[in-house]
């Protein structure tokens, strides 16, 4: 059966899978069982589940799933205006409950910058002591770009400027050129 023919409801003892008229739960343990057998490797890999599974669920999933600590990349980030805003919320709030498992906050942050969501930005940033947030936008990812470049790189004004404002103001043209 694929899983079109599947509708998924998140109850409080489990996830109930609806197939052709019947129903089967599965229950939460067994789901938790599961999804650590779950290798979630890939920006696909995670677009599929978040697709496929109940946005109660992410938590779950996050929590218990093999996930990468590769996945919040800015593809990622990119595709997430696929997800309805109740899947992107679920998913944005699972990734904050989950921080340190597998993702550190500086990954969160520039998936935060990523996304183009200045709430989720707004977040993410204060996941760092105040005077911890200048030395978080500054600090390189493995492809050498900072908050900032990944921000101008999303075309996002808001949250360019929300970064650019960390910035003390005699650095903030460098940072601009920089970017």
């Amino acid at each position: 059966i694929t899983i079109e023919k599947y509708m998924k409801i998140s109850r409080g003892d489990g996830v109930a899978l609806m197939a052709e008229g019947r129903t089967t739960v599965l229950p939460t343990s067994l789901l938790r069982d599961t999804l650590k057998n779950v290798p979630i490797r890939t920006e696909g890999d995670c677009i599929d589940l978040l697709l496929n599974l109940p946005p109660s669920e992410y938590h779950t999933l996050l929590t218990h799933a093999d996930v990468s600590d590769k996945i919040l990349s800015n593809e990622l980030g990119e595709t997430m205006t696929m997800l309805t805003p109740e899947q992107r919320d679920a998913f944005i709030n699972a990734l904050i409950a989950n921080i340190d498992r597998p993702f550190s906050k500086l990954q969160m942050l520039q998936f935060a910058a990523s996304c183009s969501d200045i709430t989720f930005l707004q977040r993410a940033l204060a996941l760092f002591p105040e005077h911890e947030r200048l030395d978080a936008v500054k600090a390189k990812n493995k492809r050498n770009s900072t908050v900032l470049h990944i921000a101008a790189m999303n075309i996002n004004i808001e949250i360019f400027r929300t970064i650019l404002q960390l910035y003390p103001e005699h650095e903030q043209l460098d940072a601009v050129k920089e970017a």
